[in-house]
């Protein structure tokens, strides 16, 4: 279970709170990713760990969300 936090002023300012682990944090800190954008190195979840939460979650839009990264 994951509660987001969204800024009331910038809708693009979401902090998620995790609920319980899905793994480790070392584990996911250690498969990040890091993107470059507007000048800044943003680390974000790898793609193998993505789809493994998604999994977990198995709602409607996260099956989607799978079916998706799973073409990329």
């Amino acid at each position: 279970m994951v509660f987001s936090f969204i800024h009331q002023e910038n809708p693009f300012e979401v902090i998620d709170i995790f609920s319980e682990e899905s793994k480790p944090f070392d584990e996911l800190w250690n498969s990040r990713l890091e993107v470059n954008a507007f000048g800044l190195k943003i680390p974000v979840i790898g793609k193998k760990d993505l789809i493994e939460m998604k999994q977990k979650a198995n709602r409607e839009k996260d099956r989607f969300d799978i079916a998706e990264l799973k073409k990329s």
